[in-house]
């Protein structure tokens, strides 16, 4: 039972990182502009530690590497992020391997807290230096 809902987690995994990276090749087609919704700078009038992530994951996209750093350091962060959860489950599903419970749940929790931790910090840096 166990190992039916771990390989189900994989699957799931998979392709909402595949999803997420399509969106990311394909909006920038549409010339879609989506309006700001940040409710964190709406109500606090101080931009979250994602404000810029979308925009910057766009530029990624469109081919525009320095206006993506200005945007949000962590953008390549969190594409790069994406990339390695779609190889991994995507082989782990294709191959039926696996690390193991555990080891996936640590790897996964490694790169979430990099993550998050690098937004965090550049956050903090952004408010001390009143970046943009």
């Amino acid at each position: 039972m166990i190992n039916y809902l771990h390989q189900k987690y994989r699957k799931n995994i998979r392709n909402y990182s595949l999803i997420l990276l399509a969106a990311g090749l394909f909006l920038p087609l549409f010339n879609i502009a989506v309006p700001s919704f940040c409710l964190f700078e709406k109500l606090l009038s101080v931009p979250c530690p994602f404000c810029g992530v979308r925009s910057s994951v766009y530029a990624l996209f469109t081919g525009h590497w320095q206006q993506a750093l200005v945007f949000n350091i962590a953008g390549p962060f969190v594409v790069l992020a994406l990339v390695l959860y779609a190889v991994y489950f995507t082989a782990a599903y294709h191959y039926n391997f696996s690390l193991g419970l555990k080891t996936e749940v640590k790897v996964r929790r490694l790169i979430d807290g990099a993550l998050f931790g690098f937004l965090g910090v550049q956050w903090i840096l952004k408010l001390i230096t009143g970046g943009v």
